[in-house]
């Protein structure tokens, strides 16, 4: 898919990581009526999944305790 859109645009990638605990709490204090509810083994081994594509990105983004504005200021800088 992104090979696809590499044709008829400039593409940025930008990848956002944070450490599996980090991850597993804020999977868990999402709303269950709006989300999938998952155990933490099904978080740890989508996160391991993922981790292990290796995807190539522009950027990453450490992700373990920046707020919102910060995290934005980042993508602003990233993307200009």
């Amino acid at each position: 898919m992104i090979q696809h859109l590499h044709q008829d645009f400039q593409v940025t990638t930008i990848g956002v990581f944070a450490s599996s605990p980090v991850c597993l709490a804020r999977v868990q204090s999402r709303d269950q009526q709006a989300h999938i509810n998952f155990s933490a083994d099904q978080v740890l081994i989508i996160n391991e999944k993922v981790r292990a594509r290796n995807y190539k990105t522009n950027f990453n983004i450490n992700n373990e305790n920046k707020s919102e504005i910060e995290i934005l200021n980042e993508i602003r800088a990233m993307v200009g």
